[in-house]
């Protein structure tokens, strides 16, 4: 991916993430950070998904990503260059924008 184009905040990428989090592949990641950081830097803020719902926790938002029941994992936030991530899968509602907002709250402690 060019590093120059924009990505916004609540899309959702997979993202080749070799080398990150324990060896892991490909797999889709949130962006997290602002639109403001998303359009000036040459990395973002993400946070993992994943299809395992078997155990759901207060930060996790349960969603279909892409067609599949998932969740985002907002406790699993780090900082990925933007050439790792690959193609757009979604973009979230703009409901479960809200709810997204209201887990990374809790993530930060933000309430």
């Amino acid at each position: 991916m060019n590093t120059n184009k924009t990505v916004k905040q609540f899309d959702i990428y997979w993202a080749n993430l070799d080398g990150y989090k324990g060896g892991i592949k490909t797999r889709p990641v949130i962006i997290i950070s602002n639109n403001i950081i998303n359009e000036s830097a040459t990395s973002v803020l993400v946070a993992t998904a994943t299809t395992n719902t078997s155990r759901v926790y207060p930060t996790d938002l349960v969603l279909n990503i892409g067609g599949k029941r998932g969740k985002i994992n907002f406790n699993t936030v780090f900082q990925v260059d933007k050439s790792k991530l690959d193609n757009k899968i979604q973009r979230l509602s703009p409901t479960d924008r809200l709810r997204a907002k209201s887990k990374l709250k809790k993530v930060f402690d933000l309430d």
